[in-house]
């Protein structure tokens, strides 16, 4: 009687911690910075290994808080994470999509002692210097310069937004440089019922041509719109 309580003990451990492991939320970060006058929302879709990040930013002019002009691009993007491989997804505004594939490299952080609490989360400091930085992370016109990122430890998700990976804990607060104020910073994580969409969807091109459609050949295109239509 007793070994048959302490295996159903054991397995309902299991089970309790395998749900756990496999909790599905909502991460809301707040992308921008103060300096130039821009808030915008940013999502983080979780779980277990498996993340997925967008990046949806219409085409907008504002003027900051010091008078200058600004101007946001139109860039739609997608970040598709699992234990093994990273996807990139750009959509365009003819809403053709293409896509590029990664390698899950978990990225050399090095842990501080700095800890500061965010929404309630404890949460830990790490760097990344600029050289370690994804290769699809930086763009042209994309702010340069270490990466400092706030992790806890209360959520096993293994990174955060952007495809940042290798903290053992859920990336709550990221700086691109600490000296600007050009950020994400988690608002609200929400626990969901619903999967999670991880279809990989549009036609794969190389990593140049994700971030310069016009080197899209004819032929990829024509293939792509052949497979809409199969769809």
């Amino acid at each position: 009687m007793m070994r048959k309580f302490i295996s159903f003990t054991f397995t309902y451990v299991l089970l309790v911690f395998s749900a756990i492991g496999q909790q599905k939320y909502a991460v809301e970060y707040s992308y921008g910075s103060d300096f130039l006058g821009q808030d915008q929302k940013r999502m983080l879709f979780v779980e277990g290994s498996s993340l997925r990040y967008e990046h949806h930013q219409e085409y907008e002019q504002a003027t900051t808080p010091q008078g200058y002009l600004r101007t946001s691009q139109h860039d739609f993007y997608t970040i598709l994470q699992s234990d093994s491989t990273i996807n990139f997804l750009r959509t365009l505004e003819n809403g053709i999509s293409f896509r590029s594939t990664y390698n899950a490299n978990s990225l050399p952080w090095v842990l501080t002692e700095e800890t500061q609490e965010i929404m309630g989360y404890m949460c830990q400091k790490a760097v990344l210097k600029s050289d370690y930085a994804p290769s699809f992370f930086h763009s042209e016109d994309s702010i340069l310069g270490d990466i400092f990122a706030w992790f806890t430890m209360d959520f096993a998700a293994p990174g955060g937004p952007e495809g940042l990976n290798g903290l053992p804990g859920l990336i709550l607060l990221v700086n691109y440089s600490e000296g600007t104020n050009f950020r994400l910073v988690a608002k609200k994580i929400e626990t969901l019922e619903a999967s999670i969409d991880f279809e990989i969807k549009g036609i794969e091109v190389n990593p140049e041509q994700v971030w310069n459609p016009d080197l899209i050949d004819s032929n990829q295109m024509k293939l792509y719109k052949k497979m809409s239509k199969e769809k």
